[in-house]
């Protein structure tokens, strides 16, 4: 039912682009940090896959708010039908 609006279909397709290139650059990021400061992650008490979402996150959030309000007012077109 969702995919049936053009918009949401963009919107999730533009935010599973995102993550894709965030969490490529954000793991390119994190082996150039770990070669320079190779005790960073140690200090910083995070893991490189916790590192690596949260970086992802931060970078696609932009896209992440616009697929879910696709998504909401996709929810209420349905509900009004």
């Amino acid at each position: 039912m969702y995919n049936q609006s053009q918009d949401y279909v963009n919107a999730k397709a533009q935010a599973a682009n995102c993550e894709i290139y965030a969490m490529a650059y954000s793991q390119i990021l994190i082996r150039r940090l770990v070669a320079e400061q190779p005790e960073f992650l140690d200090e910083a008490g995070v893991s490189k896959n916790e590192l690596i979402a949260h970086l992802t996150n931060n970078m696609c959030y932009p896209y992440t708010k616009v697929k879910s309000r696709m998504f909401r007012e996709r929810t209420v077109e349905i509900k009004a039908q």
